[in-house]
């Protein structure tokens, strides 16, 4: 009896989280021959580690060694090394490499296609990067899940390709003030930050850097900063006539400033608490994607400043009830306002001679306004502009003795009420 007793004891503080499954084992080292951590640590480090520190002189093998055989490394302090270039075939793979010095090499904490280490995700939540450290290469620690804290040190310039894209527990971010340039990605899909400061330092930021941080709700620019400034929050260029990146976090309507003549590409896609949109007749360019999966985004009027909309930019906004495209428009893009479901009418002006495969595609429409007599040829199209609209139930309306050309025209024939208006 008390042998069962105890063992349901034991089951208990298990199950209910009263054990620590990973007892904190804190190990430092110095490591003077680069390329000798894996001797330098016993078995029982390597497999019960969970706090390390390391100085030293370190390559691109010790890194494969923490992300790899130090199966429980929780917090890693490496602040005071130096990264040695290398030269070589690590690990199981073959394939020479050659790793720079001082910097992190691609894929060092995350088992990516991308990465030569190709191991496991890491368990990291914090870790001091080297004081030394000149540059964070492409997916350093992509999807790198534990991640919690991450200071860049002020010795960096640069930050790589998706350096820290997919980290979902990364909820505190300092960039360090040496940072010219953060590629595209870099801070993609970081969903727990919620603000960034993009220091005096940077020149150049890449497409997306950070696209999908649905809880960002200020990006901050030093006002110091000659290429980037902000506003609201948003993201612009230094003059403010390009929109780069709408907080995904924001809520509510937003009024674009009379300053901004370009939007960019995925400027506010995944906005999900974007309900309303006005864009100024300044804007003579809206990206492709840009305000794409906008799930609550419910009207839009186009400004009569562009003449054509790009491929996907309002695809899958699903709330948007009420769109005016202007005369001045030329060309729909592809996917333009595919999968807006609650889209139940549209006026195209006759100024509108070419539409993309899937424009209109799956949108609820009840009735159609085309406002040319002639009707658009369709025949090179791969996919219907309007492919899954009720045809049978949707009203096409066409100007005054056109309807026998849109009766026997491609695409619109399909159309089976046909009303002349």
């Amino acid at each position: 009896m008390k042998k069962i007793n105890c063992l349901l004891i034991f089951l208990y503080v298990i199950l209910t989280g009263c054990i620590d499954e990973y007892p904190i084992h804190s190990v430092s080292i110095n490591i003077q021959e680069a390329g000798t951590l894996t001797t330098l640590l016993s078995k029982k480090d390597k497999a019960k580690t969970t706090n390390l520190t390391i100085t030293g002189f370190i390559d691109a093998r010790d890194i494969l060694c923490m992300q790899k055989e130090c199966i429980r490394l929780t917090n890693l302090d490496i602040s005071q090394v130096h990264i040695l270039g290398f030269d070589g075939a690590i690990g199981n793979n073959s394939k020479r490499y050659s790793y720079p010095a001082n910097e992190m090499p691609s894929g060092s904490f995350h088992d990516d296609l991308v990465s030569i280490f190709r191991t496991k995700a890491s368990t990291i939540k914090t870790i001091s990067l080297p004081l030394s450290l000149h540059s964070i290469g492409s997916y350093s620690f992509y999807n790198c899940s534990s991640l919690i804290s991450i200071k860049i040190p002020d010795s960096v310039v640069k930050i790589g390709n998706s350096a820290f894209a997919g980290c979902g527990e990364l909820s505190n971010l300092i960039i360090g003030n040496s940072v010219t340039l953060i590629e595209a990605m870099a801070f993609n899909s970081c969903v727990k930050l919620t603000k960034i400061i993009i220091p005096v330092s940077v020149k150049s930021i890449g497409d997306n850097a950070f696209a999908n941080c649905t809880n960002m709700t200020n990006l901050e620019v030093s006002t110091e900063n000659l290429n980037y400034s902000s506003l609201s929050g948003c993201l612009f260029n230094k003059k403010q006539d390009t929109l780069i990146q709408y907080p995904i976090g924001k809520r509510g309507d937003y009024i674009i400033p009379k300053t901004v003549t370009s939007i960019n590409n995925c400027a506010f896609q995944y906005c999900k608490g974007l309900t309303n949109i006005s864009i100024p007749n300044s804007v003579t360019y809206i990206g492709t994607e840009s305000f794409q999966y906008c799930e609550n985004l419910q009207s839009v009027i186009l400004p009569n400043s562009i003449t054509s909309t790009q491929t996907r930019s309002f695809l899958g906004c699903v709330s948007l009830n009420n769109v005016t495209i202007p005369n001045s428009v030329t060309s729909i893009g592809v996917e333009c306002f595919g999968a807006c479901r609650s889209l139940q009418s549209i006026s195209i002006p006759s100024s509108v001679t070419s539409i993309g495969d899937y424009a209109f595609g799956d949108c609820n429409l009840s009735s159609i306004n085309v406002q040319s007599i002639i009707p658009l040829d369709l025949s090179k199209m791969n996919n219907p502009i309007f492919a899954y609209v009720k045809t049978e139930n949707c009203v096409l309306y066409v100007p005054k003795g056109a309807k026998s050309a849109y009766q026997t025209a491609l695409y619109w024939r399909d159309f089976k009420n046909i009303i002349e208006k």
